[in-house]
């Protein structure tokens, strides 16, 4: 089972086996402000309290690839520091960063225990595709699931895309808090046909050819 890092006040080494969204979970819920190095001297910094992110020499896709090497350190700082201070103008949402990182750990063998398949999810708001990683067919999944709630398993029949990409979107969204899941209790998610699959389609089909190059 994947770790989570016990922040200190001191420095110290990332194991392989760290949950890095986990990790940054819990030192957003704590308030606990750090600094990590995945290349020594070259740094992401983390206002817990702000919520904010920056990542000056743009690391963060490389952060899950140093942490898994043992590459990586975590020291925790004051939000009030004059790294924090220094680094003011170039903060960004740290939503950026947990979607980044989920995407990154996404392992289609390894399903997160949050994501299931018969799941029926609801995009709060886009993200930013500007900013984080994505999958060729991103824009057409965050389409459907912003029009209208539906399962990873019927998502990926509309849009015929491969269902292990549908659920490293839903992983990376629901990690940046983008999607709201809808229960349905004693009810089982089948593919039957919407009345409106037709519509859907064709939408998803004209969103498809004016889509521009992903990341």
């Amino acid at each position: 089972m994947a770790m989570t890092l016990s922040l200190l006040p001191t420095s110290q080494h990332i194991s392989p086996e760290t949950n890095l969204v986990k990790t940054l979970q819990l030192a957003l819920d704590k308030s606990e402000s750090f600094q990590i190095y995945p290349i020594q001297g070259r740094g992401i910094l983390v206002n817990a309290k702000a919520r904010t992110y920056a990542d000056p020499h743009r690391l963060a896709p490389k952060l899950v690839a140093c942490a898994r090497e043992g590459r990586s350190t975590i020291r925790r700082i004051s939000s009030r520091s004059d790294a924090m201070q220094e680094a003011e103008l170039q903060m960004r949402p740290v939503e950026e960063l947990l979607w980044t990182l989920a995407f990154q750990e996404h392992h289609v063998r390894d399903i997160p225990e949050h994501c299931r398949r018969d799941d029926v999810v609801s995009l709060r708001y886009w993200p930013n595709f500007t900013r984080v990683p994505s999958s060729p067919n991103a824009y057409r999944i965050a389409a459907l699931f912003k029009a209208r709630p539906t399962s990873i398993v019927l998502a990926s029949r509309i849009l015929e895309v491969d269902e292990d990409e549908v659920l490293r979107f839903y992983h990376a969204a629901n990690c940046a808090g983008l999607v709201e899941r809808i229960n349905r209790q004693g009810e089982m998610v089948t593919t039957k046909q919407h009345r409106h699959h037709g519509l859907i389609r064709s939408l998803m089909n004209r969103f498809r050819r004016s889509t521009p190059a992903t990341h």
